[in-house]
């Protein structure tokens, strides 16, 4: 493993551990008390997920142009593959179909890119 994917995976490691540790602590806080606080505690999440904008270009920066390539394939995929997802589920909520956070919108996203990463990597590797 090449040390820039190492590297990547540590700070992207790092972060997804800690918004998985801050998430349910914001859930659990924000409920709690009232709403200033509640709204704070709400954007205890997002330091985290900065540090995964940070990690994927930082990434981007490190590595070579084949890695670039399926780096900008995969996270092309997972938007073409996540969009119309999110987009169903708002018009199903919309009309009363469904009843899903908006949270799970980051999780639809997530999910499709590693999809799309799985796609993009096979094709050249």
């Amino acid at each position: 493993m090449e040390s820039s994917t190492r590297r990547y995976l540590i700070r992207l490691s790092i972060a997804t551990v800690a918004y998985c540790v801050l998430l349910p602590v914001a859930l659990f806080v924000g409920r709690a008390v009232s709403p200033p606080w509640s709204m704070a505690c709400a954007l205890l999440v997002l330091p985290p997920v900065a540090l995964m904008v940070r990690a994927v270009g930082r990434y981007f920066q490190e590595v070579d142009e084949l890695a670039r390539k399926v780096l900008v394939e995969s996270l092309a995929l997972g938007f073409v593959i996540g969009t119309p997802i999110v987009l169903a589920v708002g018009l199903f909520q919309t009309f009363g179909l469904a009843d899903m956070s908006f949270m799970s919108a980051y999780a639809i996203l997530m999910v499709s890119w590693l999809i799309g990463g799985f796609l993009a990597r096979r094709r050249y590797f």
